[in-house]
């Protein structure tokens, strides 16, 4: 029997490897492609505004001298927000990454380790995107799911028998509550009953999430779908997942102007977003007693890609954990990605810490912001 971790969506020595591609909604593949250069080559444009080698600031020409000061003192602030989460030992290494929400376009970028240079696992990431997906196929944000019969928390799949544990036990649920409580069975049997696995890939590419999906008959099975919806088997790109929310940012349409989910969709994610992981009302408390609020947030967990001798991928034995937060939630102007990576044992000893360590610091990019802008 091969169980799944429970909190935040942990599976840490679950070998699962990506495979084969896969058929995709017609002419949706190319427009994600389309997505994902645009924003590796913003990454690439970013240039040096004398903040230091650790963070970058950019100038795009829409930025005046003092707005690019503004932008330097921002990228500073993140460099010690950063040290201050590796001194509290909260997280080994971190990264912050900030965009402009309305054309991703990069603000600041502060990645020490290297860590926003490579493929992740979303873990709880992944969520939202899916309750998009969901409300664009009709299902309501004030829905209410009752428990199965069978639930005892966790869901078996596969076989060998593979578990799937929530992080908590629920009799009753809402979109609300598969964020801020992590529960992963019902948002499995949501996206099994209602998008399918084509409705299920078809989605986070149209959000631009391209991996290598094989779904061919009998290929990505139920477990295979099951590790998708919880942020896991299959890894993408810093720049794609913020991109995504940028979608999400931007009522439903992407950087090119193309709708990918309804309006009403995506102001339904960011409302339940707004207190996902922080206080009631969408405050956030940041690591060195600042106060944010009005935004809408997310984090998640999952064990860190690690890439073997052989080109193998698969599980490694640190966690990364990451946090999106979009600011204000109502209309946001600014999308920050923070990660930080832990080892598992270190996790395993204190997994909310470590969890909220990618949160807060997310939080002390928005406080910055707010002193700053």
């Amino acid at each position: 029997m091969l169980t799944v971790m429970v909190t935040s969506q942990l599976a840490i020595e679950w070998k699962l490897s990506p495979h084969g591609s896969g058929s995709r909604r017609h002419g949706t593949f190319l427009h994600a492609c389309l997505i994902c250069t645009l924003a590796v080559l913003q990454a690439l444009l970013l240039v040096t505004a004398g903040c230091g080698t650790s963070a970058t600031c950019a100038s795009d020409g829409r930025l005046g001298a003092q707005d690019d000061e503004r932008l330097c003192v921002i990228s500073s602030g993140i460099r010690e927000a950063i040290d201050r989460s590796l001194q509290s030992g909260s997280a080994e290494e971190a990264a912050v990454w900030l965009v402009r929400a309305s054309d991703g376009s990069s603000l600041s970028r502060n990645d020490p380790s290297g860590l926003l240079v490579s493929d992740i696992y979303p873990g709880g990431l992944i969520r939202p995107l899916i309750l998009a997906a969901l409300l664009d196929s009709g299902a309501s944000s004030d829905e209410v799911y009752d428990a199965p019969d069978w639930y005892t928390g966790a869901i078996t799949i596969g076989s060998p028998p593979t578990r799937i544990l929530d992080a908590e036990l629920w009799t009753r649920a809402t979109m609300s509550d598969i964020v801020s409580r992590r529960l992963n069975v019902v948002l499995i049997e949501l996206a099994e009953t209602r998008l399918g696995g084509d409705g299920l890939v078809a989605a986070l590419i149209d959000f631009g999430l391209t991996a290598q999906y094989d779904v061919r008959a009998n290929r990505l099975n139920r477990l295979n779908r099951a590790t998708i919806v919880i942020g896991q088997q299959y890894a993408y790109s810093p720049q794609s997942i913020l991109a995504a929310y940028g979608i999400l940012a931007g009522d439903g349409r992407d950087r090119l102007g193309s709708q990918v989910v309804l309006s009403s969709s995506a102001r339904s994610v960011r409302s339940i977003l707004r207190s996902a992981v922080t206080d009631s009302g969408g405050y956030l408390h940041t690591l060195h007693g600042r106060t944010v609020r009005s935004l809408a947030a997310v984090n998640g967990c999952a064990p860190a890609r690690v890439e073997g001798e052989d080109g193998s991928l698969g599980y490694g034995r640190r966690v990364s954990c990451s946090a999106i937060v979009l600011y204000p939630a109502s209309d946001p102007t600014f999308v920050v990605m923070a990660v930080s990576v832990s080892s598992a044992e270190e996790f395993e000893r204190g997994a909310r810490e470590h969890r909220d360590a990618a949160t807060l610091l997310a939080g002390d990019v928005i406080a910055l912001v707010e002193q700053s802008m």
